[in-house]
């Protein structure tokens, strides 16, 4: 038995079991038993035709709807003449503004609908409206993720791959949060073992006129680079500059703080950084369909 083998585990490998506990515990909540949600929203489209399902999502000038007979179907918001549902629902709109409540038909010169909140109802245009987040009433139901596990064997050099991948999300009326772990373990004869590992969280909290505040945690190893273990933390506060159904522009700063332990105490080493980021993103999806994403980050020590 190599040398490498029989020591303790290191921490780039405790930080890949802790990830993977977590990821599996987290597992049950998300796809355990839970009763079928009743498909009743109905939206009409400009071809006349109305359709039955599950709101899940307008994001991009994209309305994501869930059927029992044609599955997810992705809608374009323009298609879409009238939209009503019983259930709960976060709308913003271009201007910034954030109503909750339930939706209902409007008649109108132009497509509407009357968001029916608890404290108050608001008409809108349906093409001022640029986002529609469903709010569950549960806390089960509001987490939204996803799991992915491979395993890879090549029997003539005897290398195997062990890949992990889980993320959730969870949204409530004023903010957002979630947590991403992936982790990527390779052994190979005579050769130590390699692993990736990286466990993420953020907080983001909505407020007015298009403003947000974001909190995030990072912890990340890498056996290949030399990084037992690198922890970073950083608060960024920003605004939505401009948001349209075919087009997104933010900008935002905040620091960040980061520790980075290596092999050897020498390489050990800690980081107070400036961030400034700006974001623009352009989508069209009637032909030609185009989809263009620039994004900037400058991080000044």
């Amino acid at each position: 038995m190599s040398s490498a083998a029989s020591e303790a585990p290191s921490a780039c490998h405790r930080v890949g079991r802790a990830a993977t506990w977590a990821g599996l515990v987290l597992i049950a909540s998300l796809f355990g038993p839970d009763a079928r949600a009743a498909r009743t929203d109905v939206i009409v489209l400009e071809n006349g035709d109305a359709v039955t399902g599950e709101i899940k999502q307008l994001d991009r000038g994209i309305l994501r709807y869930k059927t029992d007979s044609a599955g997810t179907l992705n809608v374009e918001w323009e298609e879409v003449l009238s939209i009503e549902s019983l259930d709960s629902f976060e709308v913003e709109t271009l201007s910034g503004g954030r109503f909750f409540g339930s939706l209902a038909e409007l008649e109108r010169d132009a497509p509407s609908v009357t968001i029916v909140g608890a404290d108050r109802t608001a008409d809108l245009y349906l093409e001022n409206i640029v986002r529609i987040n469903p709010i569950k009433r549960t806390f089960f139901k509001r987490i939204d993720g996803s799991l992915s596990l491979g395993f890879d064997f090549t029997k003539a050099s005897d290398v195997s791959k062990l890949n992990f991948g889980f993320n959730a999300d969870y949204r409530a009326l004023k903010f957002v949060t979630g947590l991403s772990i992936s982790s990527n373990i390779t052994t190979q004869p005579e050769q130590p073992t390699t692993s990736r590992q990286d466990v993420t969280y953020y907080f983001e909290r909505f407020r007015l006129h298009r403003w947000f505040t974001r909190w995030s945690g990072n912890l990340q190893s890498n056996s290949e680079t030399g990084v037992e273990l690198r922890a970073q933390t950083s608060w960024l506060g920003g605004r939505y500059i401009a948001q349209t159904n075919h087009s997104l522009l933010s900008a935002g700063g905040g620091l960040a703080v980061s520790r980075e332990v290596g092999g050897g105490q020498e390489q050990d080493q800690s980081n107070l950084d400036l961030v400034l980021t700006t974001d623009y993103q352009f989508f069209e999806f009637k032909y030609p369909k185009r989809d263009l994403s620039f994004s900037l980050f400058v991080y000044p020590s």
